[in-house]
């Protein structure tokens, strides 16, 4: 699998962070085992996050 550059894991982890500080409600809208996951060949991804707040 390919590794992301770390400037990319710094700017998924500061938008995340400053996501969950501006919505602390943020909650999973569905089980953790529904939500939608993209696989092609290498790529293992979120197709789509239902949330809730």
């Amino acid at each position: 699998m390919k590794k992301r550059p770390a400037r990319a894991d710094a700017v998924l982890k500061i938008g995340l962070r400053s996501l969950l500080e501006a919505c602390p409600d943020l909650r999973l809208a569905v089980p953790t085992d529904e939500v939608p996951l993209r696989t092609r060949q290498s790529v293992f991804s979120v197709k789509s996050l239902p949330v809730s707040w």
